[in-house]
């Protein structure tokens, strides 16, 4: 054992130590690790041996059929060898699609050889997770997803758990969260209650997980940094409190939660916020320590930032199909309240339907500062009024659009039309800003680039080659617009 743990030379092989080996296996797949002992007798014998296993039953799924048979017969030699050399395991992995009573050994065999960090999914009907993983005082880190927990937990040394389709009877969750003291990272996606739980609520129709506020006690969840809800069913109140309920957290994600109308959150503590919402969302920071906010839903979200004293980002995505002056308001309004974050706005765009766009003269008002637009399939009937819309609302300092392949050349008329509307007929060599349009009185200077995927960076790109069908690319290609905006720059909102 002591000679493969040394770097030495071997019929002109130089083998690395061991436990690197094993620690660059660790970041491959199971399957993947396994390709790794065609390389030398170091890194057969170093697979054979590593402390971090993991077991795919679709691996196994070949030409249709599932040889269940060649998997557990693999597994169980695997563990058995285990066993007998008296190795031990730091983290198992499996993902089974049937046959519950092997995945049950598996499991049990892992939790008795030491593992800490259990990861099991499955896709069919919820497998019980067994008593013995319950009981565990020995796990750190657990992710199930697709079971069922119907028996009480104790989890003391835990510090993430990851649910994720998970049934829990009665009202286990208040023990999970009793019995994790050092929790620092929980996940609820999807969670259903088998039975009404007596603390809180639930949505009878949908029997989804439902918090409220009075989930949360005082003296739980000191050490919680990362919470992840989804579709989980969640009061107003929860989020009352919160730099007293969660003084460490510094990661919150909620996607797709509803039961909440507005939020207030002040936290001296959260660097991360995340929120994906389909109706209109209404929200209160007071978080000094923001690093980066993310937004995706179909609404123009109601936002209000206070002490936000450093750099931050903000990434907004808002997918939409009816557009009008009262629209591209409440964006102008948006990029308002995050104008002390740098900007990266995401505009996802159906089969759109025009209103009235009117919009009031400019008046000479600050506009905000996008570092990043992104818009995706506009058709060609509304590129006007939209373009016209957005650089009223603020300016951008690139744009980043698809170059469809030669098939898809009507997708790039989002494409065409940016680059009518920017640039001036002119040498072919050289892009002259387009300065008719009232909204682009501003602008001084236009390049457009193309990313090099065998690098990867972004190459000067003649700009006519956008306009000419014959010269679309194979494959997708991303086109970046940089825009010098000048003059009146200084109206500009700056960080």
């Amino acid at each position: 054992m002591e000679k493969r743990r040394k770097t030495e030379a071997d019929d002109g092989e130089i083998t690395l130590p061991e436990p690197i080996i094993q620690h660059i296996q660790s970041f491959l797949t199971g399957k993947e690790a396994a390709q790794t002992t065609i390389l030398s007798k170091s890194w057969y014998s170093a697979w054979l041996t590593r402390p971090n296993l993991e077991f795919d039953q679709r691996d196994y799924w070949i030409r249709g059929f599932l040889h269940r048979y060649v998997f557990h017969e693999s597994a169980k030699k695997t563990m058995k060898r285990y066993q007998e050399l008296n190795l031990k395991i730091e983290s198992f992995k499996l993902f089974m699609i049937d046959d519950f009573s092997v995945c049950n050994e598996l499991i049990v065999n892992a939790i008795k050889m030491g593992a800490v960090d259990l990861c099991f999914e499955t896709i069919l009907s919820p497998f019980v997770l067994p008593h013995e993983v319950l009981e565990s005082k020995t796990i750190q880190r657990l992710s199930v997803t697709g079971c069922r927990i119907d028996a009480k937990v104790a989890w003391s040394s835990l510090e993430s758990l990851i649910l994720c389709r998970v049934c829990i009877e009665g009202d286990i969750i208040w023990d999970i969260i009793s019995n994790c003291p050092l929790i620092e990272k929980l996940v609820l996606s999807e969670c259903k209650f088998l039975v009404k739980p007596s603390p809180y609520s639930f949505n009878s129709s949908s029997r989804m997980l439902a918090l409220n506020h009075s989930l949360i006690n005082l003296y739980e969840f000191r050490k919680l940094k990362c919470l992840f809800l989804e579709k989980v069913k969640i009061s107003s109140l929860f989020f009352s409190n919160f730099s007293i309920r969660f003084p460490c957290m510094k990661d919150l994600t909620v996607c797709h939660c509803f039961g909440y109308k507005e939020i207030q959150i002040y936290s001296p503590s959260l660097e991360c916020i995340t929120f994906a919402h389909k109706r209109i969302l209404r929200a209160k920071f007071d978080v000094p320590s923001i690093r980066k906010f993310k937004f995706s839903g179909s609404n123009v979200p109601s936002l209000s930032f206070e002490g936000a004293s450093r750099e931050w980002k903000s990434e907004i995505s808002i997918t939409w199909t009816r557009f009008s002056s009262s629209w591209f308001l409440k964006l102008n309004k948006l990029l308002g309240d995050l104008r002390r974050s740098k900007i990266s706005l995401s505009l996802m765009i159906g089969c759109m339907s025009l209103e009235s766009s009117r919009l009031p003269e400019d008046a000479g008002l600050p506009k905000a500062i996008v570092e990043k637009l992104i818009m995706v399939a506009a058709p060609a009937s509304v590129c006007s009024a939209l373009l016209d819309g957005l650089f009223w609302c603020f300016h951008p300092k690139c744009i980043y659009q698809l170059w469809m392949p030669k098939s898809s050349t009507k997708d790039n008329e989002l494409l065409e039309f940016l680059c009518k509307t920017l640039i001036q007929e002119g040498s072919e060599n050289c892009c002259i800003p387009n300065q008719n349009r009232l909204a682009l009185h501003d602008l001084e200077g236009v390049s457009v680039e193309i990313v090099d995927e065998s690098i990867p960076m972004f190459l000067p790109l003649p700009w006519k080659m956008l306009l000419d069908a014959s010269a679309s690319p194979d494959n997708s290609r991303i086109v970046r617009f940089t825009l010098q905006w000048g003059v009146d720059s200084s109206r500009l909102i700056q960080y």
